[in-house]
Formats: structure tokens, sequence, C-alpha cells
């Protein structure tokens, strides 16, 4: 009697620990992710005042912080809770130009957008025309 009483307790003990652990696995309640700048390309096709130093990756959700990839790339990275919609877009003192975003933040146009799910890393592709 003594040894299924044991065995019981034990048997219980595991299953009461297992169900902790799997909670925990799934949950991402609290959890927050990394999204950086992981590569850029940047080109001007006739334009007299090509100047790369105002390029501008600013978030433009709740957020609102920018970095200046061609001053310091390392500063292009955020960190936003679980199930975060973080809103990117690009801008520079320039002609309008096309923009191609790649990796996670996959988008043409000036903004793309990226749910925080996990950590995520993005590309930027710019090509500005002038006339």
């Amino acid at each position: 009697m003594r040894f299924r009483l044991v065995l019981v307790l034990c048997v219980l003990a595991a299953i009461g620990a297992l169900a902790m652990v799997s909670g925990a696995a799934g949950s991402t309640a609290g959890a927050k992710y990394k999204l950086k700048l992981v590569s850029l390309s940047f080109a001007c096709i006739n334009v007299p005042s090509c100047d790369f130093d105002t390029v501008v990756i600013r978030r433009v959700d709740d957020d609102r912080t920018s970095c200046r990839p061609t001053v310091d790339f390392s500063s292009c990275k955020w960190t936003a809770p679980a199930g975060t919609k973080v809103v990117l877009e690009i801008s520079a003192a320039m002609p309008d130009g096309t923009f191609i975003w790649g990796g996670d933040c996959s988008n043409t146009g000036p903004r793309c957008k990226v749910v925080m799910d996990a950590n995520k890393s993005f590309e930027i592709d710019a090509t500005w025309t002038g006339p």
C-alpha cells in the first residue's frame, strides 16, 4: 500500500511539472522580440545632390523612433512586445525613390509592416532617380 501511494504521488508530481513546463514553453505573455536591419543597398541615378546621410528609417507605429543607417548602421534595431505590429518607413532629403524591402519585412514602397512573433530582420534596397 505504501509503495502504491508513493508511486501515485510521483506520477502526480511528474504530471504537474510537465504541465508547468509545457505551459511556459508555448506562452508569449511578456515576451519581447528584436527587429534589426541586416543589409542595405542605396543608389542614385541623375540626382544632383545625392546624400545618403539624409536617409532615415523610422518606426511610425506607437514607438516613433528612427535611425540613420549610413551614419550608424548598428542603431537600426528595435525591440517590441509579442504581437506588436511594427511599421517602418524610409525617407530622405532626395526626390521620390523606389524601395524594395526584404527579409521579414517584405514590401515595395516607402513602408513595410511586420508582426513581432519572433526575432526578425529586414533589408532595404533603395534607388532615387532624378529627372
